[in-house]
């Protein structure tokens, strides 16, 4: 969803102009006489990570707890998908009333189960124990388990059925992931993360796929750190 939301840019720039600032990657970038179009075409990875026997523990803390998503921690999520997100591309591209609106529309996808059912015993949040305010969660779910590296292939045409979860159907999908800026560099993700992979575990499931844009570094950097593997 969010590689359609790059909005495309003009600059009052020369092609020598150009020539001194550095490229993004999402962009192509074309001169049309003092203005440069930047034409957005992000790029899209999938990787996969292979659950091991036994999910690290999740270590707890006095300050912050985790818990299983409830169906009132919506709205609360809605506001710190915003916060978690809003200086990340897209988002940072567009007016902060155009970024919230998307904000809202990722996290209303995600909820009504349009990325997939949703596993509700694995999408967790993070949660200050002294007042219980909200400052991560991880959300689950389910997609078909067709080859990522050729979503032309007929499983990916396969519909959920009604009993998705308990059926193991198709493969969890970490659909989000996210903590709040006063909360980053933390490790707060990577304890969702396992909390969420102990779950599945616990289902039955035996690996997660997730999809991030190739652009962002910080979020490649940690599906590394975290195993997940890029599709050969």
């Amino acid at each position: 969803m969010l590689d359609e939301q790059f909005p495309e840019i003009t600059l009052p720039l020369s092609a020598e102009q150009l020539s001194w600032l550095p490229r993004n990657p999402a962009y192509a970038y074309r001169v049309e006489g003092n203005e440069v179009r930047l034409t957005p075409e992000p790029k899209v990875l999938h990787a996969l990570l292979p659950f091991k026997k036994s999910s690290r523990a999740v270590v707890a803390s006095d300050e912050l707890s985790i818990r299983k998503l409830s169906s009132d921690d919506w709205p609360e999520l809605r506001s710190l998908f915003f916060d978690a997100f809003s200086a990340s591309q897209p988002f940072s591209l567009l007016s902060v009333a155009e970024a919230q609106q998307l904000a809202d529309a990722c996290a209303t996808r995600t909820e009504q189960c349009e990325d997939g059912p949703l596993v509700e015993s694995a999408c967790h949040v993070m949660f200050q124990s002294r007042g219980q305010r909200i400052v991560g969660a991880s959300l689950v779910t389910l997609t078909p388990a067709g080859p990522l590296t050729d979503f032309s292939h007929p499983d990916w045409k396969s519909t959920p059925p009604d009993d998705a979860v308990p059926e193991k159907w198709g493969r969890p999908h970490l659909t989000w992931v996210f903590v709040s800026p006063s909360y980053s560099r933390r490790g707060l993700a990577s304890r969702l993360l396992h909390s969420s992979i102990a779950e599945l575990q616990q289902l039955g499931f035996a690996e997660m796929s997730s999809t991030f844009l190739a652009d962002n570094t910080p979020s490649l950097l940690w599906h590394w750190q975290m195993g997940f593997e890029l599709p050969h």
